[in-house]
């Protein structure tokens, strides 16, 4: 079985790939055609993000964080743990 910090990296490699694909198709200077061959290779990338995702919460289980205190703040999403057993 996969360590969680293996899938962390999963899920942050993809998320940084879809993140580069969709900064680049951001660029003015491309036409809508080079745009759209971007955002369709965008998704291929955010369906392996997905998987690498599906995959660390098959593994985990969120635990709740204290809300955020701060004005104008959102609390935070659950942090997920390992799940023993």
């Amino acid at each position: 079985m996969q360590a969680v910090r293996e899938m962390l990296l999963d899920v942050d490699v993809e998320l940084e790939e879809y993140a580069f694909i969709i900064s680049q198709a951001r660029n003015p200077a491309l036409t809508s055609e080079d745009r759209l061959k971007l955002v369709e290779a965008g998704v291929e990338a955010w369906k392996r993000l997905e998987a690498a995702h599906r995959q660390l919460e098959q593994h985990t289980c969120d635990v709740p964080t204290r809300p955020a205190v701060r004005r104008g703040r959102h609390p935070r999403p659950a942090m997920p743990v390992r799940v023993s057993g």
